[in-house]
């Protein structure tokens, strides 16, 4: 949970603090409440368990196929069964479109985007939390940024003229990409996903909140797996997670 307009919208569900006055709320925040209301409090959960509970009826619904199948009646007018073939498919996919609540925007987005975005924000919020000087560049060299300047670069690099270029180019990449993060984050917290379309909410990424709540996930992550293996139990894989994956990223191509 990295969107600013999503984590108030948290607390002021969770009533850890009051609802803003009209003109100080974000731009759509009615938006993010009906979000909330669909999606629920992602903070205290696992993937895992939010999936089962709540995530897998988002998206689409188990109960609607993408196929269908027609049975036809060959003593019948054969306009008469175009237009009942027709009425079918028109219903299926109207029952389709309802059933999606969250639907993805078709555009040139990749997942690979996506993940990488939302790691850099992740590593950029535990280092700047630890070390609140750390240069964006050495944010890149961490994270394994894709770029042609990380080559050659390490995170304890002294200044030198020959990589003072790079080190430059990495801090308006990182830069560049947490705010496209921040772009990614706060459109999806009003239903628009993925999209990375400008959007100033007057808000921006509270890192400290970010790293305390993936410190606390990750905690529970490994307690769960710890768990699940004594008792031979399985966590999602092929059945659950990989469906909501494979589904992410088709939708992504």
């Amino acid at each position: 949970m990295i969107s600013p307009s999503y984590q108030l919208a948290t607390a002021i569900k969770k009533g850890a603090i009051k609802m803003p006055p009209l003109k100080d709320r974000p731009i759509y925040f009615d938006k993010v409440l009906k979000i909330y209301d669909l999606v629920g409090d992602v903070s205290e959960i696992l993937f895992d368990h939010w999936w089962q509970s709540t995530g897998q009826y988002l998206f689409f619904d188990s109960q609607n196929s993408e196929l269908i199948n027609i049975t036809i009646n060959l003593s019948r007018e054969k306009k008469d069964m175009l237009d009942e073939i027709e009425k079918l498919i028109d219903n299926q996919k109207n029952k389709l479109e309802t059933s999606i609540k969250i639907p993805f925007i078709k555009n040139k987005v990749r997942y690979k985007t996506l993940s990488s975005r939302v790691a850099l924000v992740h590593d950029f919020a535990t280092k700047r939390t630890l070390y609140p000087k750390f240069e964006y560049w050495r944010v890149a060299v961490f994270t394994s940024l894709k770029s042609k300047y990380v080559k050659g670069l390490k995170i304890d690099s002294k200044k030198t003229p020959g990589n003072i270029v790079a080190r430059e180019k990495l801090t308006e990449l990182v830069s560049k990409h947490l705010k496209d993060a921040l772009y990614f984050s706060e459109n999806a917290a009003r239903g628009d996903f993925p999209s990375n379309a400008q959007i100033e909410t007057g808000l921006d990424f509270d890192f400290r909140l970010i790293r305390e709540i993936g410190h606390r996930q990750g905690t529970k992550e490994g307690r769960y797996w710890i768990a699940l293996k004594e008792k031979g139990g399985q966590r999602l894989n092929d059945s659950q997670r990989s469906k909501f994956i494979k589904r992410t990223r088709k939708k992504l191509k």
